[in-house]
């Protein structure tokens, strides 16, 4: 395959910072901006045909500091620019950082002689790529993207990072290359983050926005991507160029995202204490166990067993008034303690890959709020309002459709998790002798894990009606949902598309549901459940 002949100068800028000021408050990134700016600007390099870019290689930004007498490793790299270009802005480097200037707080310790660096030499000392089917690109500078109406914002798919390629070689190389089909992106597990900087064209702040940390990569194809990462793991992403923007550390084969935090005792710890307020039988429960009734010593204990391998345990199951046994409602002890820390790991990047239009069991969202998609819908000619619910959909969760979603979603490496998560779904019931085992659907309806799991079934409901129903909206809370429909759309159609949708996801809708609703003239769709504003119409 031949690449295009991007080529640019690289030079190497060590600085030791001399004095730092007690009331600085000015980010790392914005000071080194600024000298990289002053720099530029005293060696005549105009944007947009000339560009610079400064790296400070294995610094997070959210993770930078500077100290008197610590020694910044730098490596300055000028686009549109020849060797000789390259020596003038040395040659202005050191004169910028002389002793003798006043207001320095710097001093250069080395200042390399430039290179030329293109991408075809890139490539050939890139050495051979790994065999994986996941790539961690792990952002150590925030990445800006224009961010999809509906979505979290940090949410980004294969088209989103093809954008964000795509302005970083137009601004630097002023072109816009044909790339490989866009892999399946997995943005649940970096963060977003804001830089605060002072503006200087009007008063106030600004933000240096973006997201942080490992965007998982997977697909067939990431060996032809992998020339193109190269690249870019040189000379960022994103069409924020300035700052030091949309630089990561590219992983041939990803890393473990989550068991580390899986391990953290102070995580379990602090669970284990939070929990203990609500509930002031579980160190009863932990001690009865065997384990430590200390939390930070029942905390390292439960972390020692997750590295070997949680087993199995049975829910607790509930007494019924004459004494029998019935479904477990809840797991018990150590195992409530784990299901909790379980929730709390996997609720945010879950959380971020489902449907835009579910709306229970989400952080920072109400069951009001599924009023405003419904209302902005209608504002846009939707006429038809249809309600409807899902039965019995926790009792329904089917491990055995359970689990590949999980694995569609889950880091490839964090095989402690994947492990744990599955010990959890196969707890057996500990009802009464004689009882049959736990049936391989369905959880405790006490564990934490319960609204997160069973979120990530109805996701795939939403899905599956979305594709059979591509005309109409979906608004889901929980196992209440709502279609929007138009003037052409059938009711009936709609009631028989949805339940086609939930069939193939193993959920099936309340029988009997008839009622087509429509939004009285004037009146404002209040969200589920309906209310009196709303009149019920038979089908005609």
């Amino acid at each position: 395959m031949e690449f295009p002949d991007y080529r640019w100068q690289r030079l190497a800028l060590s600085l030791q910072c001399t004095f730092v000021h007690r009331a600085r408050k000015a980010h790392p990134v914005s000071v080194l901006e600024a000298i990289v700016k002053g720099i530029g600007e005293a060696a005549g390099m105009a944007a947009p045909a000339q560009r610079s870019v400064f790296r400070w290689p294995f610094q997070r930004a959210t993770r930078m500091q500077l100290a008197q007498g610590q020694t910044l490793d730098l490596e300055i790299l000028l686009f549109g620019t020849d060797v000789a270009g390259a020596l003038c802005w040395r040659e202005q480097a050191l004169r910028y950082f002389d002793p003798g200037a006043p207001g320095r707080n710097f001093r250069v310790v080395a200042a390399g002689l430039p290179r030329e660096a293109s991408f075809v030499d890139l490539l050939a000392g890139q050495g051979t790529q790994p065999e994986s089917d996941e790539i961690a690109l792990d952002f150590l500078t925030p990445l800006g993207f224009t961010r999809t109406p509906g979505y979290d914002r940090a949410w980004l798919d294969g088209p989103g990072l093809g954008r964000a390629m795509q302005h970083r070689l137009r601004r630097l190389f002023g072109a816009e290359p044909s790339l490989p089909p866009w892999p399946e992106v997995l943005p649940g597990y970096w963060k977003y983050c804001e830089i605060e900087h002072a503006a200087r064209s009007q008063p106030g702040q600004k933000y240096l926005n973006g997201c942080v940390g490992p965007l998982l990569l997977r697909g067939a194809n990431l060996a032809d991507w992998w020339p193109w990462l190269r690249l870019f793991e040189q000379v960022g992403m994103g069409a924020q160029i300035s700052f030091g923007q949309g630089l990561f550390r590219l992983h041939g084969a990803s890393t473990p995202v989550l068991d580390p935090r899986l391990f953290d005792s102070n995580r379990i710890a602090r669970v284990i204490e939070r929990m203990a307020e609500r509930h002031p039988e579980l160190p009863g429960q932990l001690s009865a166990a065997g384990w430590p009734g200390d939390a930070n010593a029942c905390a390292l204990a439960i972390s020692r067993c997750l590295r070997e391998g949680w087993p199995p345990r049975p829910a607790r199951a509930a007494e019924r008034p004459d004494g029998s046994t019935r479904q477990p409602e809840s797991a018990a002890g150590a195992d409530l303690v784990l299901h909790t820390h379980l929730a709390q790991l996997l609720g945010e990047a879950l959380d971020r890959l489902v449907s835009t239009g579910s709306i229970g069991h989400r952080k920072d969202r109400m069951r009001a709020d599924a009023a405003d998609p419904v209302q902005a819908a209608l504002a846009q000619g939707y006429t038809r309002v249809l309600e409807f619910e899902l039965a019995d959909i926790y009792p329904a969760l089917d491990w055995a459709r359970l689990e590949p979603r999980l694995d569609a979603l889950l880091p490839r490496r964090d095989q402690h998790l994947r492990r744990t998560l599955s010990a959890c779904l196969q707890s057996a019931s500990s009802g009464g002798a004689g009882e049959p085992p736990a049936p391989a659907r369905g959880l405790p309806p006490g564990s934490p894990l319960l609204p997160l799991l069973g979120q990530l079934c109805l996701d795939d409901f939403d899905r599956r009606l979305a594709a059979v129903a591509p005309g109409a909206r979906i608004v889901r809370h929980a196992g209440h949902f709502t279609l929007l429909a138009d003037k052409g759309g059938s009711a009936q159609a709609l009631r028989e598309q949805a339940g086609k949708a939930a069939a193939a996801a193993g959920l099936a809708l309340e029988p009997g549901q008839k009622a087509r609703r429509a939004p009285v003239d004037g009146s404002e769709y209040p969200g589920p459940p309906p209310v009196p504003s709303y009149q019920a119409h038979t089908e005609p």
